[in-house]
């Protein structure tokens, strides 16, 4: 969180309530998404200079925060809202343009310790939780959008093939089925059979190796040799 420091101990004299500690701490987190300060109010103000600091009366009003933000390539524009609630605050972003919204309400007691306002070190609770849930509600709807849709589009473009199906071979109408199994190669002679040796060259079927007929076992074979 570089910067929040800084900025908080710029901010430190002004703040008065609990309310202005959590709208520094939301400032500084649109800021670190690539956003600059343009003012307070609904509109931009056009001659105004862009700033990571919050401008003059930011906190006029501790009922109504309103900041308008523009990023830096200037090309969206946020609106944000804290509205006081009792003891909740209700945040609501809006991008201009496009309509877009997004909201988080928060009980205020549960981020901003009260009794330690001017002391940086203390007046936030619980930092990174914090900074997750403004991220999570309101940062990533509003400031990842755009940049996701372009990311994915541009993914699913650069990794469409045509996909070819596997020709199946028993499905080929040109193949000519065969009746059985496979042929297979004979298996290797039995050096233990004497009479296997050239049985290969007497069986021009083939058959010669485990299907071949022990010649010295059948006499009704045994002139053949």
């Amino acid at each position: 969180m570089a910067g929040l420091e800084l900025l908080y101990e710029l901010v430190e004299s002004s703040i008065s309530c609990p309310q202005d500690a959590f709208v520094c701490f939301l400032h500084w987190e649109i800021v670190s998404c690539g956003y600059k300060c343009v003012g307070t109010g609904d509109a931009p103000r056009v001659s105004k200079k862009k700033s990571e600091s919050l401008p003059a009366n930011w906190n006029a009003s501790p009922e109504l925060y309103t900041l308008y933000y523009v990023s830096d390539d200037d090309k969206n524009n946020l609106l944000a809202k804290v509205i006081t609630a009792d003891d909740s605050l209700i945040i609501n972003v809006m991008n201009p343009e496009t309509e877009q919204v997004a909201d988080l309400t928060v009980n205020i007691s549960d981020y901003i310790d009260s009794d330690n306002l001017h002391d940086f070190s203390r007046v936030f609770s619980d930092k990174r939780k914090l900074k997750k849930l403004i991220k999570s509600s309101i940062l990533s709807p509003l400031c990842d959008g755009k940049e996701k849709q372009g990311t994915a589009a541009k993914q699913r473009a650069s990794t469409h093939t045509e996909t070819i199906p596997e020709k199946d071979y028993d499905s080929d109408p040109l193949r000519i089925p065969f009746a059985g199994r496979y042929p297979r190669r004979s298996d290797p002679p039995d050096p233990l059979a004497p009479f296997v040796t050239g049985g290969a060259d007497r069986d021009p079927f083939g058959r010669a190796g485990s299907d071949y007929v022990n010649l010295g076992s059948n006499s009704n074979t045994a002139g053949l040799v």
